[in-house]
């Protein structure tokens, strides 16, 4: 437990002053609740103490440290959010052993605390399930859990009941203080709702556009508000306020309202003399609550006499009373009946003439739909459906005929012997996939594709992921979006205009790698001519190329992570790998199971690239000594340079097995260790 103490805190968001100078002391085992409208800086203020922002000015002290400059992960505070921010992939158990864990706490420690945590909130059931099989009340336990079982030295609270139904924040409400008052952790809890506010605290904190309106009891701030704002945001229905002027006959103070000064109400001693003595300068405001306003018989009606504290008499003129408030009259048990300038009966029969009349519904009438209500649905949905189909049939025949026709034709003349010239195709099976299986070149091909698979894809996606990082955190506070458009530019440039770049900078005599290595002192090379360099300097441009795209993938993927869950990781007491690797990494599992797939296909079909640099004039077709002749390029060559096209179609459907094969693994290792939210 600690004392948490501000002096002179301010918060800065650009030009705009979120929080004025705050000063303020929290004693140490207090419930201390901060309650204000949104926007008004209590969530801000609590993120402050938390050490999730940083204050502009200003000190912030546990007991006599200072910990104002502190990470969140040092400060030992227990934080629940609004949306709890439970891990999503973790068990019940694994969420709340995460902090201790973070902490290095030995293994049977954190079984017993949690398991005595769990007791305490009645949770032991739900150790082994994860979040998403729990309802909103076993959520909001799990995370008040997950905070306790540290025990940390403060225990914050950020508007944790808003997102639950009524019954069930009535029945939390009450489990929060009495959890508290077993405890006895200093507990800073954030709330709009001033129900919560009355009911949980020691003392409140009434805030309005980033400033301290009061610091009370909750009996202090009911009944003794400083301010306007915190009379009329107390209460419901809230306090009515009445301005107007003080004026002083025969040592007498009268109260005259701004609406009805002709009608001046006395003031008692006891009031009037906490009036400032300059109040008859200025406009007075006075404040009552509805429960203060009691019916007093008139003539004929019912006026109301003001008691704000019992001690206002009213035997000094019940009708001058009576006119200061008659703008609203109640009758009988505390019916409004009407708002009038001037005193109104009650209307025949007494207030429960005024209740609405009940709605009877004859059950034994026949449906006054029309019969045809059912048919004309059908008739709807009907045209519906075929203008639905109307659609789209006609980018389904563009799909059948311009990719499923040719692909049908491709396996129908992998197993003939098709030309181009020949008026007829002979049929032989299989032979056209044992020549290719008796072919070295084939065989060299799908070894260059492993080579290429196997080094380009893991390259890839690990760059990507860590340019996403990066992005995310570091450099995307500098020119952020001029980071991600360099790194995607390559993508969307053509691999025709981008070769020309990389020719260059592989270039043997002048050119950039060749002159990197002579700066480090190593011998160069004849990149894209060499039989041991062809291939890696291919991987390297295709790394360039693509990792633009898988970069923005893997940001779309942190981009859906909520902050809130970082945060509670943080103020768990994780950072750097641990949180990478227990919270980033399998989040990311879905996004990074679906660029491994776009990557390995997408590399296994590579053409383009390998024929820009070396199926040129720099080492014939594919390369040196074939050394960069991969499926993709030699299907090419057999096709269109041999015009050997039932060998390539052969080819093909190899290419599209090992394809769906490698996808077809990936998807079952996905479904095992890869979590869905």
């Amino acid at each position: 437990m600690a004392r948490v103490t501000f002096r002179r805190v301010m918060k800065t968001f650009g030009s705009h002053d979120v929080l004025s100078p705050l000063s303020f002391e929290v004693a140490d085992g207090e419930f201390f609740v901060i309650v204000g409208p949104s926007g008004s800086g209590k969530s801000t203020t609590l993120r402050l103490v938390a050490g999730l922002e940083r204050p502009s000015q200003g000190e912030i002290y546990f007991d006599t440290e200072r910990v104002d400059q502190w990470p969140p992960h040092t400060r030992d505070v227990g934080m629940v959010f609004q949306n709890y921010a439970i891990y999503p992939h973790m068990s019940v158990f694994s969420n709340m052993s995460f902090g201790l864990e973070a902490q290095r706490t030995p293994k049977h420690t954190i079984a017993q605390r949690v398991q005595q945590v769990a007791a305490l909130l009645e949770i032991e059931q739900l150790l082994p399930k994860r979040p998403g099989e729990l309802s909103g009340g076993q959520k909001q336990r799990v995370a008040l859990g997950r905070a306790l079982v540290r025990n940390p030295r403060v225990f914050l609270m950020d508007e944790p009941l808003s997102n639950l139904d009524a019954q069930l924040r009535d029945h939390m409400r009450t489990e929060i203080r009495l959890l508290h008052d077993r405890l006895k952790i200093t507990t800073i809890y954030v709330t709009h709702d001033q129900t919560e506010a009355m009911t949980m605290a020691d003392r409140i904190m009434v805030m309005d556009q980033g400033r301290i309106q009061q610091i009370g009891t909750p009996a202090e701030i009911y009944a003794h508000p400083s301010t306007i704002f915190v009379a009329k945001f107390f209460g419901s229905p809230s306090m009515n306020i009445v301005s107007g002027r003080i004026a002083v006959d025969k040592n007498v103070a009268w109260f005259h309202p701004a609406h009805s000064p002709e009608t001046p109400i006395p003031l008692p001693t006891s009031v009037s003399t906490l009036l400032p003595e300059d109040s008859t300068s200025h406009t007075i405001y006075m404040g009552f609550r509805p429960e203060d306003i009691v019916p007093k018989p008139l003539a004929n009606a019912f006026a109301f006499a003001f008691l704000p504290t019992g001690e206002l008499s009213t035997s000094s003129g019940d009708a001058t009373v009576g006119a200061m408030v008659r703008d609203s009259l109640v009758c009988g048990r505390g019916w409004l009946a009407h708002h009038c300038s001037r005193p109104r009966r009650c209307p025949p029969g007494g207030p429960d003439t005024m209740m609405s009349r009940p709605v009877s519904i004859d059950s034994s009438q026949p449906d006054s739909r029309p019969k045809s209500h059912s048919r004309s649905v059908t008739r709807q949905q009907l045209r519906d459906t075929v203008w639905g189909y109307g659609l789209i049939l006609p980018s389904l025949l563009v799909f059948l005929i311009f990719f499923y026709g040719p692909a049908l034709f491709l396996a129908y003349i992998a197993f003939f012997h098709w030309s181009i010239f020949a008026s007829q195709s002979t049929f032989v099976g299989l032979k056209n996939f044992t020549t290719l299986l008796h072919q070295p070149i084939f065989w060299q091909s799908l070894l260059n594709t492993a080579y290429y698979v196997v080094a380009v894809v893991p390259a890839t996606t690990l760059l990507a992921l860590a340019l996403a990082l990066l992005l995310r955190e570091g450099m995307g506070r500098f020119g952020g979006g001029f980071s991600r458009a360099l790194i995607f530019l390559p993508h969307v440039t053509p691999v025709v205009a981008t070769s020309i770049i990389w020719v260059w900078i592989f270039n043997p005599q002048f050119g950039l790698a060749n002159v990197v290595l002579h700066f480090f002192h190593v011998p160069p090379s004849n990149w894209l001519e060499s039989v041991h360099w062809a291939l890696p300097s291919v991987m390297i441009y295709t790394l360039w190329h693509s990792v633009g795209l898988y970069t923005i993938l893997f940001l779309a993927g942190l981009a859906s992570i909520p902050r809130s869950v970082l945060e509670a990781a943080a103020t768990d007491g994780a950072r750097g790998w641990r949180v990478f690797k227990r919270i980033l990494w399998p989040l990311l599992g879905p996004i990074t199971f679906f660029v491994i797939v776009l990557a390995t296909i997408n590399t296994m079909q590579t053409f383009s690239q390998v024929y820009t640099l070396t199926g040129g004039p720099h080492g014939g077709a594919g390369g040196p000594a074939f050394s960069t002749t991969t499926d993709s390029l030699l299907i090419y060559q057999t096709a269109f340079l041999y015009l050997h096209f039932s060998l390539a179609s052969a080819m093909s459907l190899i290419l599209f097995v090992l394809i769906l094969g490698l996808t077809l693994i990936q998807k079952w290792f996905a479904d095992r260790f890869v979590f869905y939210r």
